[in-house]
């Protein structure tokens, strides 16, 4: 299953040339006693997975070249899928960037300025927008691929982040500030700057979506009346309620349909 950044899933890989719809063509990528449980691939089909060593507990991560050549890395963590190359994040928390020279070499890329990762997060905090490759951290946005090619860390306005979306021009970051509010905040890829969407204390966001015409829809609690809602709100700020969830009802997932 794709996540926007890399694969999740287990068992083996398989490519699938569409080149000519109507003669498809399989190539197995990699074997099925390899188990896999998380991999990516570069436009250079530079591929990264993880196995797990037999009789352990512990992950193996390999690099597949073209060629079929396999190299075991060593130290990873994490690996996710960016615009056109392979990151991955090391025990010590740094990030690179893997790609193939022109002698089917593996070449790291470093960043001089590596954030500060040593946190607990998850690979849904990761995610791309049109331009940008973002790691979401407890309260922080690093973009990790952007129009500019830098690495670059935005404070968020919050000190736990507990929910980010993406449309083409904005990131949706819903969470809670220092005094403990729930929030719901707007930051502008252009300027990074960052608009309230929410009257600050007034929601406990659930979940959230958002169109690329920055229509957001969230599912939160109601702290004035303790209901729990569906709500949208328009691009210019105007907060309606769809519809009202029973105490005894669960929303498992709330996603836009194109």
């Amino acid at each position: 299953m794709e996540d926007g950044n890399g694969f999740k899933g287990t068992g083996q890989i398989l490519g699938v040339d569409v080149s000519q719809p109507e003669a498809l063509t399989v190539e197995t990528l990699t074997q099925v006693s390899e188990g896999v449980s998380d991999w990516a691939i570069g436009e250079d089909k530079l591929l990264v997975y993880s196995t797990y060593i037999p009789s352990s507990s512990q992950k193996l991560f390999r690099a597949r070249k073209p060629n079929n050549e396999l190299v075991s890395l060593s130290d990873v963590q994490r690996v996710w899928r960016g615009f056109d190359q392979v990151f991955i994040q090391k025990s010590n928390w740094d990030i690179e960037r893997l790609s193939l020279d022109g002698s089917n070499h593996i070449v790291s890329t470093f960043y001089d300025n590596q954030p500060d990762l040593s946190f607990s997060w998850y690979d849904d905090r990761v995610f791309r927008s049109v331009d940008h490759l973002v790691l979401v951290t407890e309260n922080q946005i690093i973009e990790l691929e952007n129009p500019e090619g830098q690495l670059k860390t935005i404070e968020s306005g919050l000190d736990i982040i507990t929910f980010a979306v993406a449309s083409e021009n904005a990131y949706y970051l819903a969470g809670f500030d220092a005094q403990s509010r729930g929030n719901l905040l707007r930051l502008n890829t252009a300027d990074d700057t960052i608009v309230p969407l929410l009257e600050p204390g007034t929601y406990d966001i659930g979940h959230l979506d958002v169109s690329e015409e920055n229509i957001v829809w969230f599912e939160g609690v109601r702290l004035l009346d303790s209901s729990r809602v569906l709500a949208e709100i328009s691009n210019d700020g105007i907060v309606t309620l769809m519809d009202e969830i029973p105490f005894d009802g669960q929303v498992r997932w709330l996603k836009r349909i194109r």
